[in-house]
């Protein structure tokens, strides 16, 4: 290791760069100033440690003797007083145990060879002493307690006297009825049980006595909606301007008054019937709903009726609206399933006001995409 001032300065001195040289020679020239400063102390230093030792020395050794018993005085004197203290609180503790011993040991003793009976005997008063022969005004003395009197407070207090329990009773003969003790917790659910039964005995019996709410009404099956191509007649049907609905309809475009069905003839067994005609159409409250183009209600100006699925208010089941774009109607219902259509189709008749017969009471209903055909037997309408 490189101690020597010179060397190190011509070390910086080698060094390339000027500011490097610059700043290292006197970072080099600060070191030898503190270390020439640091001698300089340490040598006033052993100068004073050197003069004191002396003077010391001249005095003479009793002075050590004093110095050193002085120290140990002042040593002893913080743990002589420790141990004061603590053999102090020792003393103080072990009284502490011996008291709390010396009381609590009786009390225990007492209470395992005798315990304390369920009520202390009465306190009766002392032996009959003589009356006061004083005639001044003194005031009375306090009367003094009796051994009896004298019980540990967590003793019950004192019965009254007798002569006192005596007159309680006799008072109380008198005036208050009998008390009885309350009623255990097995009477009480007993008279629960007998009140409970009681109840529901007299909600039997009212529910016997009422008159029987009438039976609900028998459910009736709707007939199955089927779907069909409809055809021309052939050269009859342009004549008289019937087409074939089904393989066993032919429906003609004659209406029937007023309602404006249209007629049909079943071609096996020749009857007549009613048709119903109605085109499925969107409605902007309940998805979907149905136009009747040979309604009675059909107006002057081209508006047409068409009837919510599930409305109650009777002046809102009738609503004008435009006529239908079939285009948009085909595109979005001709996929309906058959058992919503049926659904809405029941609803919408019975919102009709009663014009038309329930749709339990139609023979067929047939399907086109998004045209409905309801058949009838015509006798229903009275013609």
């Amino acid at each position: 290791m490189i101690t020597d001032h010179r060397d190190l300065t011509k070390l910086a001195s080698q060094l390339h760069s000027e500011y490097d040289r610059n700043h290292y020679t006197k970072v080099i020239s600060m070191a030898e100033q503190l270390q020439s400063r640091i001698q300089e102390l340490q040598k006033i230093k052993l100068s004073k440690l050197s003069s004191s030792s002396t003077l010391y020395q001249r005095q003479g050794g009793g002075t050590l003797q004093t110095d050193i018993t002085t120290t140990s005085i002042n040593k002893q004197q913080p743990l002589d007083r420790y141990y004061q203290l603590l053999e102090r609180s020792q003393s103080i503790q072990k009284q502490l145990n011996r008291i709390s011993t010396e009381y609590s040991f009786p009390q225990h003793q007492q209470k395992q060879q005798s315990p304390l009976p369920p009520h202390p005997p009465p306190s009766f008063p002392p032996p009959s002493l003589p009356p006061p022969t004083t005639t001044t005004s003194s005031p009375p003395k306090p009367p003094q307690k009796t051994t009896l009197d004298i019980r540990l407070p967590s003793t019950p207090p004192p019965t009254p006297k007798k002569d006192n329990v005596v007159y309680q009773q006799n008072h109380h003969k008198k005036d208050d009825p009998l008390i009885t003790p309350p009623a255990s917790p097995r009477i009480k659910q007993v008279r629960f049980q007998d009140h409970s039964s009681s109840i529901e005995e007299k909600s039997l019996s009212q529910y016997q006595n009422e008159s029987p709410l009438p039976p609900l009404p028998p459910s009736r099956e709707l007939p199955p909606i089927i779907h069909v191509q409809k055809k021309i007649n052939g050269l009859r049907g342009f004549l008289t301007r019937t087409y074939q609905l089904s393989d066993n309809l032919v429906m003609s475009r004659a209406h029937i008054t007023p309602l404006r069905l249209f007629t049909a003839t079943e071609i096996l067994t020749g009857k007549p019937k009613a048709v119903l005609k109605i085109v499925i159409t969107s409605h902007h409250d309940h998805g979907f709903s149905f136009y009747w183009p040979s309604s009675p209600a059909i107006g002057h100006h081209g508006s047409t009726t068409t009837t919510s699925l599930t409305s109650n208010n009777n002046n809102n089941n009738n609503a004008l609206m435009i006529k239908p774009n079939r285009s948009q109607d085909m595109a979005k219902f001709s996929l309906v399933p058959d058992h919503l259509v049926q659904d809405a189709l029941d609803s919408w008749i019975q919102q009709q006001g009663g014009c038309l017969p329930p749709l339990y009471q139609a023979t067929h209903i047939l399907r086109e995409s998004i045209k409905i055909y309801v058949v009838y037997n015509r006798y229903h309408f009275n013609l």
